[in-house]
This record gives structure tokens, sequence and C-alpha cells, in this order.
């Protein structure tokens, strides 16, 4: 399980959530209860919004704006680190930006 976004870039202000990354080898065919069951487990016990994101590895080889935020800012809070072997491809990836806004991704 991983935080990514704002808070593991260290970029936060006090309207971000926190964005957590749970990585999985196969994603829950119950993925809606699984999402409720972590948020219910957070409640109460965080200040801020919790947005969760489930994965699994398959997710983890495709070239997407999520994958690549979780890949480059990221802080594993529990379990393996099954990002690392993974982390050494992201410099080879580079963000498209206009406008001040990320909009696609050059591999």
């Amino acid at each position: 399980m991983y935080l990514f976004g704002s808070l593991a870039r260290g970029t936060s202000d006090p309207s971000s959530d926190y964005d957590i990354a749970v990585i999985v080898k196969e994603v829950p065919a119950a993925y809606i209860a699984t999402i409720s069951t972590i948020r219910y487990a957070l409640l109460g016990k965080t200040r801020r919004p919790v947005d969760i994101s489930i994965l699994d590895a398959g997710d983890l080889d495709a070239v997407s704006p999520l994958v690549f935020e979780i890949l480059r800012h990221n802080r594993l809070l529990h379990g393996r680190d099954v990002l690392s072997r993974i982390s050494r491809d992201v410099p080879r990836v580079h963000p498209i930006i206009m406008d001040e806004a990320t909009v696609g991704y050059h591999v």
C-alpha cells in the first residue's frame, strides 16, 4: 500500500486528500466493497478525505497518468515494495504539459 500524490510529493495544502494505491495480485471481484471497507477502517483516523485506487500487476505495466504518478512519487505505507521492480522505467516517461497541466505522456 502506497501514499502518492501531493502528500507524497510534499506539495499538499489544507484541502489535499490522501491518495492511496493498493497493489494486489488480482483486483477483487468486490472492488467497491473492498474500497468501502478500507475507507471505513480509516474513518475518524484521518482529517482529510481518502481516495483509494486498487491496481493489479497488469495495471502497473500500462502507461497512464495514475500509474505514472504512483511510480514517480510514492511512499510505501504497508507491505512489500512491489514498485521498485518497475520504477527504473519511470525516467523514460515524460509528461506533456500544456497551460500548466499534464495532458499526456511521451514514452
